[in-house]
């Protein structure tokens, strides 16, 4: 299911606007879902509080075989924040929960991830030398 959030904190005249665009980010959502071979169809729900809430009960609903997230992809603090949803989903989901990061996300954790497997190389190298010093001597 490609679903999208929409708040209620709405202020008049907003909310059709709202629910296009969460109806369009959950179509794009059930699409790539199809393209990947799965079953799934865009929905929309209206929340009054949290979000992570809203999404377990319409899994639950759906009797969903799995609840497929996406990531912001922020950094800092926002990260911490904005996070959250996908962190109270994946706690306390009844059944299994893929959190896909952004593309954003994914570079950062590439890069980082490089820059960990570069220092964990030049570590290794540095004490097969050693090892190797140590054999000679």
């Amino acid at each position: 299911m490609g679903l999208a959030i929409r708040g209620a904190y709405l202020t008049a005249g907003s909310d059709a606007t709202l629910e296009q665009a969460a109806l369009a980010t959950a179509t794009d959502g059930a699409q790539r879902a199809v393209a990947a071979g799965l079953v799934a169809e865009p929905r929309i729900a209206k929340r009054d509080g949290e979000v992570a809430p809203v999404i377990l009960a319409v899994a639950a609903d759906l009797a969903a075989a799995v609840i497929v997230l996406g990531t912001r992809g922020r950094g800092g603090l926002q990260s911490l924040l904005l996070g959250s949803v996908s962190n109270a989903v994946v706690h306390h989901a009844a059944r299994p929960v893929l959190v896909i990061p952004s593309p954003a996300l994914a570079q950062e954790r590439r890069r980082r991830g490089d820059h960990i497997q570069q220092a964990a190389v030049s570590s290794q190298d540095r004490a097969n030398e050693e090892q190797h010093e140590r054999s000679i001597n």
